[in-house]
């Protein structure tokens, strides 16, 4: 064999190799929330119900959005681990759940017995977790005694269904202000006193869903 066809050869096999080390698929990242579902609101206003007092946050008048602190932390986290993998965000949603102390404020106004078969111990949910699926926690996940933002979380990684839920207790005391009577930030807690710590319930709240993550890599 002469020295062109050990040439070709050579070329040949350089460019098979090459066709066989594809680089790896990059990481797939979704939003497919369902339009609406972070609307500013409180779940019900009826104080029997064991939604009463739980306020759902929006990510309006916020630096930083739950999206983009999410993405930030994967990389942080993960970075390129996550090539070939995908991730598709099918809720997110953060809670106030202010329901025990919205039960005590009105129970203090009805006052006698019936206002005392009202009230509720600040760091206990209103109601069982079954009665309360969206915002409930439980006192053992609670580090002090202010009302604590809940934080749910429901994704597919790698169309396996990955869900967590958050809770996180503020350092200081907050209150959900009379919506008709404060500014839209302030109720949505994006004001310079509140923001900071809904920002650090996001960032335990990512956390605690790349935990879950890393365990599948």
């Amino acid at each position: 064999m002469n020295w062109q066809n050990l040439t070709a050869l050579a070329v040949c096999v350089i460019n098979v190799g090459m066709v066989a080390a594809a680089p790896p698929t990059s990481f797939i990242f979704s939003d497919n929330r369902i339009a609406g579902e972070d609307r500013p609101r409180t779940l019900s206003l009826l104080i029997t119900s064991c939604q009463y007092g739980i306020r759902v946050l929006s990510d309006e008048g916020r630096s930083r959005d739950r999206i983009t602190a999410l993405k930030t932390a994967l990389a942080e986290e993960l970075g390129t681990a996550l090539d070939g993998h995908t991730l598709n965000i099918l809720s997110y949603q953060i809670y106030f759940n202010n329901a025990a102390v919205a039960a005590n404020s009105a129970a203090g106004v009805v006052g006698g017995v019936a206002g005392a078969l009202l009230t509720k111990d600040s760091t206990h949910a209103k109601c069982s977790h079954e009665k309360t699926p969206e915002g409930w926690f439980e006192a053992a996940e609670t580090t002090n005694g202010n009302t604590p933002f809940v934080i749910q979380i429901r994704a597919q990684f790698d169309e396996v269904l990955v869900e967590t839920r958050s809770v996180y207790s503020p350092s200081i005391l907050l209150r959900l202000p009379p919506t008709a009577f404060a500014s839209r930030a302030k109720v949505n807690f994006a004001d310079a006193v509140a923001a900071p710590e809904v920002d650090a319930a996001i960032n335990k709240a990512n956390l605690d869903l790349i935990k879950k993550l890393r365990v599948r890599l």
